[in-house]
């Protein structure tokens, strides 16, 4: 009689510890070659949705012009007194963007602003006085009210900062005043034209309600810069209320130091307390993105020579792009 054998199958229900250590390693390395080309289609992105900001806020500048037949100051007022900051509720520290709202699809927020009662009112200025006690009044709301039109999704920045008692909302962008950095401290050259600033946004006088015409471009629009970026508007040596505007900081920057200049790399105007160094800075690897007069926008590397970006900063026509001496 024959015997049979039945060999029993044995089902393996599980990898071993070295297979699945060579699964993880492999996983591993396929993370490791993707996840570069994941951050770089993401800082793609962001830094198209930069891009587009940029230019709604040149065209709006343009637009702006069209109607006035100036472009925006890139301040209103004056910093002392009120004998040349006419008309009276317009005095001090309000930014050229406000006046930008209407073209930017934010028309129910600029016709919320009441001009006659803050946040820049004189006589004493009280919003930005150094003891901190002004409230803003009536607009309060609308000085930490974030745009994402002021934003670019690159600058990892909070989109608030504590100004004397308050907090107030943050933005990317500056108006480009020209070459008068912060080594000019308060000098007047680097806010009115009739004292020297030499940018296309500079500080208003007099009486006037607008800023400079496009006529008085003798660079021409092509070749002037409206618009750039800036980084860490939450901190004191880097503020950038989009509200507000003030040399060196607050929707101003100047050309005078490289772009993305530190203040541990240069000497920075000190006031109340912080260091100030106006270069535009960006997130952007290599370089910054620029508004220019024409509504392009154009990134610019870091290694730009000096004299070539002192000369698209400012408005005439008459600059040494060879190079220059400390402005």
């Amino acid at each position: 009689m024959a015997l049979s054998y039945r060999r029993k199958s044995k089902l393996r229900t599980a990898f071993t510890l070295v297979e699945l250590l060579v699964v993880i390693a492999i996983i591993g390395v396929l993370v490791s070659l993707l996840l570069p080309a994941v951050q770089a289609a993401r800082e793609a992105a962001r830094r198209s949705q930069c891009q587009n900001n940029l230019k709604q806020l040149c065209l709006a500048a343009l637009n702006y012009e069209g109607a006035n037949e100036a472009l925006p100051p890139g301040r209103y007022g004056c910093d002392t007194g009120t004998s040349n900051c006419q008309p009276i509720e317009w005095s001090r520290g309000a930014s050229g963007f406000l006046v930008l709202l209407p073209f930017i699809e934010q028309q129910s927020l600029f016709a919320s602003i009441d001009f006659k009662d803050g946040p820049w009112k004189t006589p004493d200025n009280t919003c930005e006085r150094d003891d901190g006690s002004g409230t803003h009044g009536k607009n309060a709301k609308l000085i930490a009210t974030p745009l994402t039109a002021m934003n670019c999704p690159s600058d990892m920045k909070e989109q608030f900062v504590q100004f004397k008692s308050r907090e107030e909302a943050t933005g990317s962008y500056a108006f480009c005043s020209g070459t008068k950095g912060a080594p000019n401290g308060s000098g007047f050259n680097a806010k009115y034209r009739k004292n020297g600033a030499n940018g296309v946004f500079v500080y208003i006088e007099g009486t006037k309600r607008h800023g400079t015409p496009l006529k008085e471009i003798t660079d021409g629009t092509s070749n002037t810069i409206f618009l750039g970026e800036t980084v860490d508007g939450h901190l004191a040596e880097t503020r950038n209320r989009w509200t507000a505007a003030g040399r060196y900081v607050d929707s101003f920057r100047q050309t005078q130091f490289p772009m993305n200049t530190t203040t541990e790399l240069a000497d920075g105007y000190v006031s109340g307390g912080y260091e100030a160094v106006g270069a535009f800075a960006s997130r952007h690897a290599g370089g910054s993105q620029f508004a220019y007069g024409d509504g392009r926008v154009q990134f610019i590397s870091e290694d730009i020579a000096i004299g070539l970006y002192w000369a698209a900063s400012t408005h005439a026509g008459d600059d040494d792009v060879e190079g220059r001496s400390e402005p």
